[in-house]
């Protein structure tokens, strides 16, 4: 969960810087009758992104090219009890990460709707690292994020004016 919440951190730090960029000009038709302009918000970012997996495998006998860790170094220990026979490796796998943003705005302007997007996502991801309540249930805040970005939007949309529209 650690990764997914690191994840949505940059994400809303790629929203935050690029989200509003090449908004596509749409027409909506208003809760009130009216035709109003708004704009389709649409980003995708791939990232290379590198796992470092911990793997218990069977010594065939070989010796094996391996740096041995002190013992208080912290980063490569694990919990994982080794088979005899078994020696623990780690591997680096390369993954492939897609971010993506989209959304659609009538009622303000796109940079100012991927601002407030990316500072829901960015306050709660950041708060899902802290002793806080968000972080005592990893799964929390992906969930809260989820539903602030699906309906947060819409009670604002049907309170809020259109920033410009004609009448028919």
């Amino acid at each position: 969960m650690a990764l997914v919440a690191i994840l949505h951190l940059v994400e809303a730090l790629l929203i935050f810087v690029s989200g509003h960029q090449h908004a596509s000009p749409m027409y909506f038709k208003h809760s009130s009758g009216r035709i109003v302009g708004g704009f389709s918000l649409q980003k995708f970012w791939p990232m290379p992104t590198i796992a470092l997996i911990g793997a218990a495998v069977l010594g065939t006998g070989m010796e094996w090219e391996t740096i041995a860790m002190p013992d208080w170094w912290p980063i490569f220990q694990s919990g994982v009890a080794v088979p005899p026979g078994h020696v623990l490796v780690h591997l680096l796998l390369p993954l492939m990460v897609a971010l993506g943003y989209s959304d659609f705005v009538q009622t303000e302007l796109p940079k100012t709707k991927a601002r407030r997007s990316a500072g829901v996502l960015f306050f709660v991801q950041y708060h899902s690292f802290g002793p806080g309540p968000l972080g005592q249930c990893p799964a929390c805040p992906n969930h809260l994020t989820h539903y602030l970005f699906a309906f947060g939007p819409r009670a604002r949309h049907l309170l809020g004016g259109p920033p410009a529209g004609k009448t028919e």
